[in-house]
């Protein structure tokens, strides 16, 4: 649906509340697109940008779509023709709504990127981790034999790598060891992270594990508590950062 054209019929103008939660106040024009129905049987839902006025009605083009994990619809983004935004400024223009979610907003590169996994070590991991543990982090002990025998994960948005992780067995055991995470600096904060760890989990849930391990920067520990993660002794440095061991048991029905 990204880069179709669409006709927006606003029911919610920028400036108007919530009909059921007056706590929500739209600072975007809102509204639904006639005759496309959406995952709750009712007609499309769609966030207007790039007008900052109120308006009836809008003609553009689908920029992006808004996935909810906790909700069964799915929310459009239309624009004027040749306007763009990034999933960023997407995040932060409609987080007046959806942070009342598990949201996350897919651009065509991000939405259609499919995560690939591998048994070597890509230059595209190589890349991410690079930015993220050496450059942005500073860390030097980066390399490792287990990236031999680990299965490697890679999101790439358009032809840029922007994640990874590694994913490996603990010797004759149904718990995986999840590491070596790593999220570009702007694709975080908008899903880019949960959709990578939830990918991981199902692979390790299809190879038979139960449990998933991980060895996580207390900087990062609330986002793995968010993913239903749980904290497992107390506080160890590795290479001078404090981490904690972190796990999970793993369903999928």
């Amino acid at each position: 649906m990204i880069g179709k054209r669409v006709h927006v019929v606003i029911d919610r103008p920028l400036g108007s509340v919530h009909p059921e939660h007056a706590n929500i106040v739209y600072e975007v024009n809102y509204g639904y697109i006639p005759g496309i129905i959406g995952g709750d049987g009712e007609e499309q839902d769609a966030y207007v940008l790039g007008v900052d006025e109120p308006i009836e009605s809008f003609n553009g083009t689908v920029i992006a779509t808004v996935s909810r994990e906790d909700d069964v619809e799915e929310k459009w983004v239309v624009a004027p023709d040749g306007v763009e935004f990034s999933a960023e400024e997407i995040t932060k223009r409609i987080a007046f709504q959806e942070k009342y979610f598990k949201s996350a907003v897919h651009t065509e590169g991000s939405r259609e990127g499919k995560i690939e996994i591998y048994s070597r070590l890509p230059d595209g991991a190589k890349y991410v981790r690079t930015t993220v543990f050496t450059k942005e982090q500073e860390l030097v002990d980066e390399w490792d034999d287990i990236d031999e025998r680990a299965k490697h994960f890679l999101l790439m948005d358009g032809k840029k790598p922007i994640a990874t992780c590694r994913l490996f067995k603990k010797d004759d055991t149904d718990i995986y060891i999840l590491g070596r995470f790593a999220v570009l600096a702007e694709y975080r904060r908008i899903g880019v992270g949960r959709r990578m760890l939830n990918e991981a989990e199902k692979y390790a849930y299809r190879m038979g594990g139960k449990c998933i391990l991980l060895h996580s920067q207390c900087s990062a520990e609330n986002f793995y508590a968010k993913n239903g993660y749980s904290r497992v002794g107390g506080i160890e440095y590795e290479q001078g950062r404090p981490h904690v061991w972190m796990k999970k048991t793993i369903s999928f029905s």
